[in-house]
């Protein structure tokens, strides 16, 4: 299930709940593509908050596929992203946060798809599973499926060494999108 040719389009329509219809979410990186596409497929309204360092391309998406997009000040990291987050959420009527650090759904179909994936595709020669690490959803997910399936596999993470949270590190700014937001998300398991 990838539409958008993105392991992320499956934490997008996970994450979903069809009960919500005006959806909000603090992103930098893939996922939030993932989620224009289903939100417009399923005509719901979407507003992505992300810094204003990521690519033309997702500034480009987002709004081809009718979600608004708000950009925060770079300099005000992860928090800036999470401030403005706050912030439209007070002011959206209905607003719900789709929130994929904390969102359980986030490993859920990572443990169902991407794990399986892996396993069936290597004919269960899996000695390593090496992830970087944004959410934390995909090594959490998929290692525990993986680690169900021979216990010996180890599980590595990757995170940029300018923000290396996860390794006693401080957060800092990189250029690697997507992974090392400066924060250990409650989802991660490893």
């Amino acid at each position: 299930m990838e539409p958008c040719s993105s392991v992320k389009d499956r934490i997008g329509y996970s994450m979903i709940n069809d009960g919500k219809t005006v959806l909000i979410k603090p992103t930098s990186d893939n996922t939030g593509i993932g989620l224009v596409f289903i939100a417009a497929a399923k005509g719901y309204k979407l507003i992505l908050v992300m810094p204003s360092y990521v690519t033309l391309e997702r500034k480009m998406v987002v709004p081809a596929f009718g979600a608004e997009l708000y950009l925060t000040d770079a300099a005000k990291g992860f928090q800036g992203i999470i401030d403005k987050t706050d912030e439209i959420l007070q002011n959206t009527p209905n607003g719900y946060i789709l929130n994929q650090l904390e969102n359980p759904s986030n490993p859920k179909i990572h443990y169902e798809t991407t794990g399986p994936e892996i396993w069936k595709g290597t004919g269960g020669k899996v000695d390593i599973l090496v992830a970087g690490i944004g959410t934390g959803g995909t090594i959490t997910g998929a290692g525990h499926f993986n680690k169900e399936k021979n216990p010996m596999i180890k599980v590595c993470g990757i995170e940029p060494t300018e923000s290396a949270v996860l390794n006693g590190g401080k957060p800092g700014p990189h250029k690697i999108q997507g992974i090392g937001a400066g924060i250990i998300p409650k989802v991660f398991g490893y």
